[in-house]
């Protein structure tokens, strides 16, 4: 087993994480600022999303 204590220059990134932002950046594309156009929108509802999910991982117990 090898053991990565430079996590200060890169992180490795969970294989979840890896497929969601692959996703992202091949299929839904657009651009989260711009609301004249269905890839915005659904840009705009992923960032949503993401606020949501890392809101409920964060918020203090």
């Amino acid at each position: 087993m090898v053991a990565y204590f430079d996590c200060n220059a890169t992180t490795p990134i969970e294989p979840e994480v890896a497929e969601v932002v692959r996703h992202d950046l091949s299929k839904e594309y657009g651009n989260a600022g711009s609301a004249s156009h269905v890839y915005g929108w659904a840009a705009f509802d992923a960032v949503q999303k993401a606020r949501r999910q890392f809101a409920n991982v964060h918020a203090p117990h």
